[in-house]
């Protein structure tokens, strides 16, 4: 691949901001990289690059490796990237910012200050508090992968409950949630029919993306549906679109 040595900086500004407006990132880091792309692999790989990344967004985006969660915009394009550079490009690309970021840390890091451990006990207090001034969630999203038991079908929405009691791993500090968590999904039935005939597989795993929201009639969480899809599912979609590169 070119190295584009005597590219003209402005030219490189340019582009690297309208790209980075189009994927709706602002880090620092993530402009420092499109900057960087550029010089190294041109204009036209660049842009390249953000074609399929909008193409992959509208068929609905591209989750996490480990399928937990989407890949934002940003996240979709430099994966892409990766797919597009040979390993000498990719170590000037990516592994300069990652020192750099190493060696600030290091620099600003400082002891943090002794603190006493919050118990879940405690809650009913700390709400009071709380309770004075709640601000504005702008957007509200939950994550279930899981397999139902048992579904049913009321008029245009299927219905089944998923129950969770592994230990999530944890930031050192938060207190350990309940033992038992369940969920109630109500998914329309219009979504239901896309993935109805991959979850009879039994090694496959419906990972559905809604608005979680409380319920006096269910003792859990009710997830109203926004997206549903499986594992195998997504692992076809990202073998198609890799081949398509």
């Amino acid at each position: 691949m070119n190295t584009y040595k005597n590219k003209d900086e402005n030219d490189v500004n340019t582009l690297a901001w309208e790209i980075a407006r189009q994927l709706n990132e602002t880090e620092k880091q993530a402009l420092l990289q499109l900057r960087r792309t550029i010089r190294i692999l041109g204009q036209e790989i660049a842009s390249d690059v953000l074609r399929q990344t909008l193409e992959v967004e509208g068929q609905g985006g591209m989750l996490t490796n480990d399928g937990t969660r989407r890949r934002t915009p940003g996240g979709v394009y430099f994966q892409l990237l990766k797919h597009r550079v040979g390993q000498k490009e990719f170590f000037k690309i990516f592994s300069r910012v990652k020192s750099q970021q190493r060696q600030q840390t290091a620099q600003t890091a400082q002891p943090p200050p002794p603190s006493t451990p919050f118990n879940l006990v405690d809650l009913p207090d700390v709400l009071q508090a709380v309770a004075q001034g709640y601000g504005e969630a702008s957007t509200v999203k939950i994550t279930v992968i899981g397999r139902p038991a048992n579904v049913v079908e009321r008029g245009d929405v299927v219905i089944f409950g998923l129950v969770n009691d592994k230990a999530p791993s944890l930031p050192k500090g938060l207190p350990a949630p309940p033992a038992q968590t369940k969920y109630v999904v109500l998914v329309a039935r219009k979504q239901w029919t896309k993935v109805s005939e991959t979850i009879k597989d039994q090694a496959d795993t419906l990972i559905i993306e809604g608005y979680p929201t409380y319920t006096q009639q269910h003792a859990g969480i009710t997830v109203f549906t926004t997206n549903i899809t499986t594992k195998k599912q997504q692992a076809a979609k990202r073998e198609s679109q890799q081949a398509g590169l």
